[in-house]
């Protein structure tokens, strides 16, 4: 009898457990998904004009990367102001503001800008404009990342990088420096040839780095060339 039971209890067990759903047949399906490792340097470029100060909001985007064309509208540097005072020197109302993204995988790195010497030719021949070249890094938590339905300011930099200081831009500068953190950020570089410092013009935003001599109205006619390049390089492997 006893055994008739044990019988009658495994029959109802196995049918209990066919009904809960228990599989007599199995598959496992693998996953993947690769992340490609990236090194990319992306960006875009606003051209600024007289009166405008602020590239997030103001000046007109160019393309990237641009020729950067220094001067007033006749694309000539002026001594007028745009308040219509005599600046003293010789300037440029235009200035160029690159905005910079750096694509890593997560790697540390810099971003580090190179300016040949903006160097006469023709009759121009043997002058420079190097020591009034100005370049100046900036970080600003208010840049926006920007997608499709949306957008969201950067905020504080969670790698803790570096900025560069403002300097005269030829020869090779360290615009960010990401420490040992690999997001990517957005990174301004400001390049000017700016007159005197005005401190009651509000849209002079720009101090002078150590070495700056403005453009003298007695420089050499003529035109004057040279190149930037912006190079993402990686600090740690």
């Amino acid at each position: 009898m006893k055994i008739a039971k044990i019988i009658g209890l495994l029959l109802l067990w196995a049918f209990l457990g066919m009904s809960c759903g228990y599989a007599d047949d199995t598959y496992t399906f693998p996953i993947t998904a690769n992340i490609p490792q990236q090194l990319e340097l992306k960006g875009w470029v606003k051209e600024m004009a007289a009166g405008q100060a602020d590239p997030g909001t103001e000046g007109t985007e160019v393309s990237f990367p641009c020729t950067m064309a220094f001067g007033d509208s006749s694309g000539n540097l002026t001594d007028e102001l745009s308040t219509g005072d005599d600046a003293g020197c010789l300037y440029s109302p235009t200035w160029y503001a690159v905005f910079l993204t750096a694509k890593t995988s997560g790697r540390a790195y810099k971003i580090q800008s190179v300016a040949t010497s903006i160097s006469g030719t023709g009759d121009a021949l043997g002058y420079n404009l190097d020591k009034s070249f100005v370049l100046t890094p900036s970080y600003k938590e208010e840049d926006e990342w920007q997608w499709i339905g949306g957008s969201a300011p950067q905020g504080p930099d969670p790698n803790n990088g570096t900025v560069g200081t403002q300097t005269l831009a030829e020869g090779t500068h360290e615009v960010y420096n990401s420490a040992s953190g690999g997001a990517g950020r957005i990174i301004r570089a400001f390049y000017s040839l700016p007159p005197y410092p005005d401190p009651d013009d509000p849209v002079d935003i720009q101090a002078r780095p150590g070495g700056w001599e403005p453009v003298s109205k007695d420089q050499h006619h003529g035109q004057y060339q040279g190149t930037v390049t912006i190079s993402l390089i990686l600090t740690s492997p």
